[in-house]
């Protein structure tokens, strides 16, 4: 590739022959963008009505949402908050899925929401997504390996959005809507109540 490039420029069209090649390193860059560039985090629970904690884990959870066609691995993908991160299981999310992740146990929320029962639910380890979301403020980033491919913040957090997104009321949650919709920016998300989680 790179001898052919070389050859070319010896050549007297050196002006076709770069941009052949700068399209080309173009043309190859579009996919690595987009692969990584896929899921998103859609929904976040962190305050509720009574106790956060149910038998000493955190019943806060998030929602990550797969909108492209095809099956996501996610077993190199963490989940962080400001200050500490989760790593996620070997498992794929399905084209225009659902996972849920929590520090509580499966059975424990699903008494609480209506969650369907194909989503795929992870308990954080330590029983908190990351160090414990903050009802305050505090920031959310998913990442591929060491790729940031979404981060948003809230309350007094402005490290992922800035301005961040307002905090809620007890009870509600933050939600992407609509799903897919990716501005970097605090109108993305709206309150939600009830919490949607799974849908």
């Amino acid at each position: 590739m790179i001898i052919c490039f070389v050859i070319m420029l010896n050549n007297k069209n050196k002006f076709l022959a770069l941009s052949i090649f700068l399209s080309f390193l173009l043309f190859i860059s579009i996919p690595i963008k987009i692969a990584f560039a896929n899921l998103e985090v859609t929904e976040i629970m962190y305050s509720f009505t009574g106790s956060d904690t149910l038998n000493s884990k955190s019943r806060e959870w998030i929602e990550i949402y797969n909108p492209t066609p095809n099956s996501i691995g996610v077993s190199a993908w963490s989940v962080c908050d400001n200050t500490s991160c989760e790593t996620l299981p070997n498992v794929s999310i399905s084209p225009n899925s659902f996972l849920i992740l929590s520090g509580a146990e499966e059975s424990e929320l699903r008494s609480v929401w209506s969650i369907p029962p194909e989503i795929i639910f992870v308990s954080a380890s330590g029983g908190t997504i990351g160090n414990g979301l903050n009802n305050g403020g505090d920031a959310l980033s998913l990442h591929n390996l060491s790729l940031i491919v979404d981060q948003m913040s809230y309350g007094t957090n402005t490290s992922g959005l800035n301005p961040s997104i307002p905090t809620i009321s007890t009870g509600h949650s933050y939600e992407r809507d609509p799903k897919g919709k990716d501005t970097d920016t605090a109108s993305d998300f709206v309150d939600r109540n009830p919490p949607t989680p799974g849908s």
